[in-house]
């Protein structure tokens, strides 16, 4: 497969392979590190179901909200203080990206536990280093990073069955594929495709990164696009890639 990325005019990292023969079809700067924005979830939802595999933890147990981690952009959390079951907390991180439920998820793992997790797993570029929102971390030079080849191990290993078990794997995929964020490597695809993704957002930084069925057969697809000059246009660079490679993987 051929893109011809450079109308684009854009700094950008793409990633497509054939998910169930680990083959790569097409690739540009896959090594690539960026600033990760929330496509560090799917990272840290395997941890906590790794958690829930050792027996550390379950999906039914009750999870305190406090007031203080409860951030202005929730959609979820806005009656305050309570419990909430661990499966809704993770539920919230990947369908609609909620910052507060990936915040408290956080607190409960670890940095060390959730980092330790990354390296155990395989991920070279993917690290860990400040709570969601937390400008203040980041002026202080802390942030969170991956890379499209580190993202495709991630959905790789879960594919494969290589981490978690057959539950927690179903479970983990049923949830990416609920993302209800779908204007950027689907948007401008009309059909009714199977896509078990994530996205991540940042001031002129946009990701979408999952893996697509297409005629029975499983391919990743992952496109970051930083474009210092036109933030608006980033997911429209991304959604006309997406037809592109979905265009020419169907046939």
């Amino acid at each position: 497969m051929e893109l011809d990325l450079t109308p684009y005019k854009a700094d950008i990292s793409v990633l497509i392979a054939d998910i169930d023969k680990d083959e790569i079809i097409y690739q540009k700067d896959m090594d690539k590190v960026y600033r990760s924005a929330s496509l560090i979830k799917v990272g840290i939802m395997c941890c906590v179901f790794d958690e829930v595999l050792k027996g550390h933890m379950t999906l039914d147990q009750m999870v305190l909200v406090n007031k203080d981690q409860i951030l202005d952009d929730t959609q979820f959390f806005e009656d305050g203080e309570r419990y909430y079951p661990l499966s809704e907390l993770v539920i919230w991180m990947i369908i609609s990206s909620d910052n507060t439920a990936t915040n408290v998820l956080i607190d409960i793992l670890g940095f060390d536990k959730i980092n330790a997790y990354f390296k155990k797993i395989g991920l070279k570029d993917t690290s860990l280093g400040r709570h969601m929102l937390d400008q203040k971390a980041v002026i202080a030079g802390k942030d969170n990073y991956t890379s499209q080849d580190d993202m495709y191990r991630l959905f790789k290993a879960l594919y494969h069955h290589d981490i978690l078990n057959d539950e927690l794997i179903d479970l983990s995929i049923s949830i990416l594929k609920r993302q209800r964020s779908k204007d950027l490597l689907l948007r401008y695809i009309s059909d009714d495709v199977d896509f078990a993704h994530k996205t991540g957002e940042l001031d002129y930084l946009r990701h979408d990164v999952g893996v697509l069925g297409i005629n029975g057969h499983n391919y990743y697809i992952g496109v970051s696009v930083y474009d210092k000059d036109h933030v608006d246009t980033d997911l429209r660079i991304i959604g006309k890639i997406g037809k592109e490679v979905y265009d020419k993987l169907k046939i």
